[in-house]
């Protein structure tokens, strides 16, 4: 999250705005609104046919794919992202995109 906020906040959100994004996100997470789960050696075989059935087409970054193969393991429905890339690919699963 904070690399995302970063990289959004130096093309276009004023940096207070990415800062107080990302303070909102830490507390949301501490107050355990999201969780930390692993991903297994699994997510990593979907992330690789992803790659391979997207690839090409859609040029997106090896996180990227993991990413989305992370959501979709874990029966995500919708995928926040600012990287146009990631949404794509997101898209491309079925997933509804948030922005």
């Amino acid at each position: 999250m904070a690399s995302a906020l970063h990289a959004k906040a130096a093309s276009t959100l004023p940096g207070r705005t990415s800062l107080e994004s990302y303070k909102n996100f830490r507390q949301d997470f501490t107050s355990g609104l999201y969780r930390v789960v692993p991903i297994h050696a699994s997510g990593f075989e979907l992330a690789r046919s992803l790659s391979e059935q997207y690839g090409r087409a859609l040029r997106n970054r090896a996180l990227d794919v993991l990413y989305v193969a992370a959501a979709l393991q874990f029966g995500a429905g919708a995928f926040a992202t600012f990287d146009d890339r990631q949404g794509r690919l997101a898209e491309a699963v079925g997933m509804k995109l948030l922005r």
